[in-house]
């Protein structure tokens, strides 16, 4: 294991999305949506250590049989892999938690921090963008609407955020 957390996470992530692709046309390697997250918070401008780990590792807990146990090890300090961990739980649908993803969304939008926030977002865009790719434009614009509180709310904070949800949201209404 190397001594980076994002590497070590990056890894572990490559390995346990290995052999699932991504729903819808194509035959795409899943690992391309955390990727795609990724990017996106690097093109919002963050770069914060344990939010781009937490990027690559935001589906591991709920599409794979990583443990709670395999996230903390990716960091050289437990402290770390537990921030971490927390990080990647609270971006991790529960559904004996939340009666629906919206309740889970309107949560995260009204308690959650930023970080955890632009995680979603970026999540939430690079999703959007997929449902886009396929066509598939009214599931899209729901998709998006039902995370608008937490886009509004990350949007305040970065106008180049602002601006992605607004032609993301442009692209849709103008394919419908």
């Amino acid at each position: 294991m190397r001594n980076n957390l994002i590497d070590n996470i990056k890894d572990l992530a490559y390995v346990r999305h290995d052999g699932q692709y991504r729903r819808g046309p194509g035959n795409i390697p899943y690992i391309e949506h955390p990727k795609a997250v990724v990017e996106k918070l690097r093109d919002w401008g963050i770069n914060n250590e344990i939010v781009i780990a937490a990027a690559w590792g935001h589906d591991l807990l709920e599409d794979t049989d990583v443990n709670e146990n395999d996230i903390i090890d990716c960091a050289d300090v437990k402290s770390k892999g537990l921030e971490l961990l927390q990080l990647i739980k609270k971006l991790t649908y529960d559904p004996t938690r939340w009666a629906s993803k919206g309740d889970w969304l309107k949560h995260i939008a009204e308690n959650e921090s930023l970080y955890v926030m632009y995680v979603k977002a970026a999540d939430r865009y690079c999703n959007t963008k997929d449902f886009c790719k396929a066509g598939r434009y009214k599931k899209a614009k729901s998709y998006l609407l039902d995370a608008w509180p937490i886009i509004e709310k990350v949007s305040h904070k970065k106008s180049n955020v602002r601006n992605d949800f607004k032609e993301l949201l442009d692209e849709i209404e103008n394919s419908l």
